[in-house]
């Protein structure tokens, strides 16, 4: 009688493309948990933003409601151009004077890597134009928040 050879086991061509599928998968998987982490990451940085962009509206409402007057509050404003205050701190340092900002210095936020900068301007003699600017630079590039409202002599 003659025996007839069964294979077992995997030919070699089996298990290259076994290995291709799983490499295949695992770039997938990992392509996903690195767009997942940069969103995050992005996310986080945009609501870190939004919040120091409101404590400096904030800011800049507690320093009118408690200004000695209107006029010391309106003179803090520009009259043509807006008088750039640097926020990384608040109040900023040069508050009670001529604005002087060391970019890069002055207004960044501590233990975070966003800068943020208070612009006011006045409109006429009732009203001053805040905007309240925040920065950062990240993986994906500049980034930059910008909310603006107006205060009035409301006293």
């Amino acid at each position: 009688m003659h025996k007839v050879k069964t294979n077992q086991g995997q030919s070699l061509f089996e298990v290259v493309f076994a290995i291709g599928i799983m490499a295949l998968v695992s770039v997938a998987i990992v392509s996903v948990s690195t767009i997942t982490i940069r969103n995050n990451i992005a996310s986080k940085n945009k609501s870190l933003a939004n919040k120091y962009v409101n404590e400096g509206f904030e800011w800049v409402r507690y320093a009118r409601d408690n200004a000695s007057s209107w006029d010391w509050f309106k003179a803090r404003a520009g009259n043509v151009n807006p008088k750039v205050y640097c926020a990384g701190v608040l109040p900023p340092h040069d508050w009670g004077a001529e604005p002087s900002c060391n970019q890069g210095q002055d207004d960044l936020i501590p233990n975070t890597n966003l800068y943020r900068k208070v612009y006011l301007l006045r409109d006429g003699e009732t009203v001053v134009q805040v905007k309240v600017s925040v920065t950062w630079t990240d993986s994906q590039g500049a980034h930059e928040t910008n909310s603006y409202t107006n205060y009035t002599n409301w006293q």
